[in-house]
């Protein structure tokens, strides 16, 4: 349509939320713990290295939006009970989930920014 955008290099990175962290990561920052779980096996292997006094995890589908099946567990089979939930279903966007995202859970405040920007003049939110 001939429209400014952002291009289609980091497009996954803004709708797959396990790629959108990783590419945080890639650019120096600090980023959140986190898995990508296909089988019972990765979320074992996460709860093998995470083991935090309370245990506290979040476990959500990588593409979805809201709060789509999005789980704050407060125990390991609270953990394996929400991948099992999530893994294969359809989510809210209308996609199979085909992966678990399985993140650390950071406690305190949370800050949404969002900005977009046109000619040189940025808007945010």
């Amino acid at each position: 349509m001939g429209l400014p955008s952002n291009g289609e290099e980091l497009t996954e990175a803004r709708r797959n939320k396990y790629v959108m962290g990783e590419t945080v990561r890639k650019a120096g920052v600090r980023a959140v713990k986190q898995t990508l779980a296909t089988s019972m096996s990765d979320v074992e292997a996460f709860l093998a290295d995470h083991n935090p006094t309370p245990f506290m995890c979040v476990v959500k589908p990588v593409q979805s939006a809201g709060t789509d099946d999005v789980f704050l567990c407060t125990t390991p089979d609270e953990a394996r009970k929400g991948f099992r939930t999530i893994y294969g279903k359809k989510n809210g966007i209308g996609l199979i989930n085909e992966a678990v995202l399985i993140q650390e859970f950071l406690k305190g405040t949370e800050y949404v920014i969002d900005s977009v920007s046109l000619h040189g003049v940025h808007k945010v939110v």
